[in-house]
């Protein structure tokens, strides 16, 4: 027994605190593993509750929104099926107000039509479709100026032939019947000189026109900063076929690759 005391029980003796300490490490590495899948699991639970949230807030709005509508609605079917004046007001002003702005104007067009509906609430009906179809008309500039801020931008630089333009006439000036003829002049010529982007001619209702990013009065051309070669030539154009100066001035919206030109004349 000589030897296992001479060199066993030595290199047991020295060979334990190895053990002991690679056991050691290895637990530890183990409770680190577990650590690192704990917070990963803990981060993938977290993601899932984030989009079980959205999904379930995305699904309230929209049951609130539907909500809305139909008690939008059921105040249209009352409003039409009687001669009570303040309460078709009401409902006018309420339907303006509806999301789905497209739906605005079909319920307004069925409360201008309707038997019941007083005089003076049809004149209101007829001058509420006027803004809703001016915000509708805006809406389709805001889309296509999301998908233009997400195109390529071309390595060449752009010309003014790129750019979408509205003409605007002013409402206020509908008894001089030149504002919307000067607008469709300029839209015309505009197409003869190789305008290649979306050209409208638009009516700017009163109502809209006396907010405050408005209020034109005369002969004006809108423009975002850096727009200035496209708005002078455009306003160069303006005085060449309608005889007239039209005065620049910036844009209160950041719309790229679109001018508005305003045609109000006032006498």
């Amino acid at each position: 027994m000589g030897w296992f005391k001479d060199y066993v029980l030595p290199a047991v003796t020295v060979a334990t605190p190895l053990i002991t300490a690679y056991i050691a490490w290895e637990l530890n590495q183990a409770t680190i593993s577990l650590e690192a899948a704990k917070q990963d699991l803990d981060r993938q639970i977290a993601e899932v509750n984030v989009e079980i949230g959205q999904i379930k807030a995305q699904r309230e709005e929209r049951e609130s929104r539907q909500a809305y509508m139909l008690q939008v609605f059921k105040e249209v079917k009352e409003a039409i099926g009687t001669r009570d004046d303040d309460l078709q007001k009401v409902v006018i002003a309420l339907v303006t107000t509806l999301p789905d702005q497209q739906l605005a104007n079909r319920w307004l067009e069925t409360m201008q039509a309707a038997p019941n509906v007083t005089d003076d609430n049809r004149e209101a009906a007829a001058d509420a479709r006027k803004v809703v179809e001016f915000n509708v008309e805006q809406r389709v500039v805001e889309v296509a100026q999301v998908a233009q801020a997400h195109a390529p931008t071309a390595v060449t630089e752009f010309d003014w032939e790129d750019y979408d333009y509205d003409i605007f006439w002013c409402e206020q000036s509908s008894g001089l019947p030149r504002g919307e003829l000067e607008a469709e002049s300029l839209k015309m010529a505009l197409e003869e000189d190789g305008a290649l982007g979306r050209i409208r001619v638009r009516m700017l209702p009163l109502s809209v026109n006396a907010q405050p990013e408005y209020r034109v009065l005369g002969y004006e051309i809108h423009a975002n900063e850096g727009e200035r070669a496209q708005a002078e030539a455009l306003q160069g154009l303006g005085t060449q076929v309608l005889g007239q100066q039209f005065k620049l001035r910036p844009s209160r919206e950041e719309t790229r690759f679109y001018l508005s030109a305003f045609i109000c004349p006032n006498g």
